[in-house]
């Protein structure tokens, strides 16, 4: 199978939290805008508002991050003070994300049907009432310095009102997705159905095991090792080289330049900065020049730096999961999504209890206490890891660090709705189907389609179109 990973087939769309309160000018300081983007990461979208509006990246504060290869929809607020605007730019632990966001529910007959659709809508709009855009004249053009309309090349914002607070992840509700799963056999349809039905709760919604999607493991999704592990051991000079000098699939041109031409010459600071892109990560190697590996290490994006230090804690949580799914379930009941780092074990919604449904599992941190239902799982994985709670910490550095974050051991994909299989347009000797469902903040889109058996990778289409592939297959209940 294959997720459409381009803006036409995979959409998102935020929703703002209910107590997010949106006023007319001069009720409120901070401008909200909703921010629409095709093709670009949110830290790419925000570079281009601050450049549209003038201001400073500090200004723009978000509530997580969405996806590149989608269209999404999401919120930010502007502070020219830069007082109250870009944490994660600044300093502060990362939000949980999830990937991305969807628009509308469907357009044609063959999608869902129009009851469903009209009763989710109806559900949506009850929930996001207070969090609708004022009247469009009590946000002129123009107010406060701000336009009421603003966009560039794959992006475009509007001005919905103003907040008392700066855009975090606690002014998001969750998040709806749309997406084209194409490529599919027969097999893989009833892979499909088959898993959502033993993933159904009764009420029409699908529960899931909360894993951190492969996206979240940077480095070591390419193949080349968590860049944590090298800073937990001091190893500043590789964690360098796997933040710099090391390209990766999904890299822009760019970034696989200049990483190419800093692997070349490492060692050679000189020769590789008279040859090297204007990026931010040169300051680390003009550091090298006169410093060490720990200065210029620390001289990276923040940005960087800890969301590769939450990564490995990511990797540490989902291999905690795992294990505690296979402990405590029936395993005639769970299956093996053959995620790229094989940790994604799913369950049966009838095979978990209450105690499961309900846990929190905590991102593992020096302050963690290995205490609950949870701690023999995470035990055994520290152990293979060779490292303790203590290790979880970067020598000689305050940040980036490694924070404690609860996370729950489980999620509902609410309005869970699966169309019927078509022939796909991009090859008629197999099927595509629109998937739709809403995710709280913090939960993959990706993980979901994971548990339904499909991880997205390609496949040979001469192949035989039946054959088994190791899924969850006919299971039922």
């Amino acid at each position: 199978m294959a997720i459409r990973r381009n803006p036409a087939g995979f959409e998102v769309v935020e929703i703002l939290s209910p107590e997010l309160r949106i006023q007319p000018a001069g009720r409120a300081p901070l401008p909200l805008y909703r921010l629409l983007k095709r093709g670009l990461t949110t830290p790419e979208a925000i570079e281009r508002v601050a450049r549209a509006l003038r201001v400073p990246i500090q200004a723009v504060a978000m509530g997580g991050l969405k996806d590149k290869y989608a269209t999404t929809t999401q919120h930010i607020t502007i502070d020219p003070t830069g007082k109250q605007g870009n944490r994660w730019a600044r300093g502060s632990t990362l939000e949980e994300y999830g990937d991305t966001e969807s628009s509308s529910i469907a357009e044609s007959s063959s999608e869902v049907p129009r009851e469903v659709a009209q009763n989710a809508q109806r559900r949506r709009d009850d929930r996001q009432r207070e969090a609708r855009p004022v009247a469009p004249e009590a946000v002129p053009h123009g107010v406060k310095g701000f336009p009421h309309k603003v966009g560039g090349r794959n992006w475009e914002m509007e001005l919905l009102g103003f907040v008392e607070r700066p855009m975090s992840g606690q002014c998001i509700a969750g998040n709806r997705f749309t997406i084209l799963v194409g490529d599919l056999t027969t097999h893989d349809c009833r892979v499909m159905d088959g898993a959502a039905q033993m993933l159904q709760d009764g009420q029409g919604n699908l529960l899931f095991v909360n894993y951190f999607g492969s996206q979240r493991f940077g480095t070591t999704r390419h193949g080349h090792g968590f860049l944590a592990k090298s800073l937990i051991r001091g190893d500043f000079e590789q964690a360098l080289r796997l933040a710099i000098a090391t390209p990766a699939r999904a890299d822009r041109p760019v970034e696989k330049a200049f990483k190419s031409i800093l692997g070349e010459c490492w060692g050679q600071w000189g020769k590789a900065l008279r040859k090297l892109p204007m990026l931010p990560y040169r300051r680390a190697v003009e550091v090298l020049c006169n410093g060490d590996f720990r200065a210029a290490f620390a001289a990276l994006p923040y940005f960087l730096q800890q969301i590769n230090v939450e990564a490995y804690q990511s990797f540490l949580w989902n291999a905690t999961a795992s294990a505690l799914i296979l402990q405590r379930c029936a395993k005639e009941r769970v299956w093996d999504a053959h995620d790229p780092l094989r940790l994604m074990n799913f369950v049966a919604f009838d095979a978990t209890d209450d105690e499961l449904r309900g846990m929190i599992v905590p991102l593992l941190s020096p302050s963690s206490k290995l205490e609950g239902p949870w701690a023999e799982s995470a035990q055994a994985v520290l152990k293979s890891e060779h490292i303790g709670v203590a290790d979880l910490r970067v020598p000689g550095m305050a940040r980036p660090f490694f924070g404690s974050a609860p996370r729950r051991l489980m999620v509902e994909a609410r309005e869970f709705f699966m169309t019927r299989p078509d022939r796909d347009e991009r090859d008629r000797r197999s099927f595509q189907r629109r998937v739709v469902f809403e995710l709280p903040r913090g939960a993959y889109a990706t993980v979901l389609l994971a548990a339904l058996g499909q991880t997205g990778e390609t496949k040979d289409r001469d192949r035989d179109r039946g054959r088994s592939r190791n899924r969850p297959s006919e299971r039922r209940r």
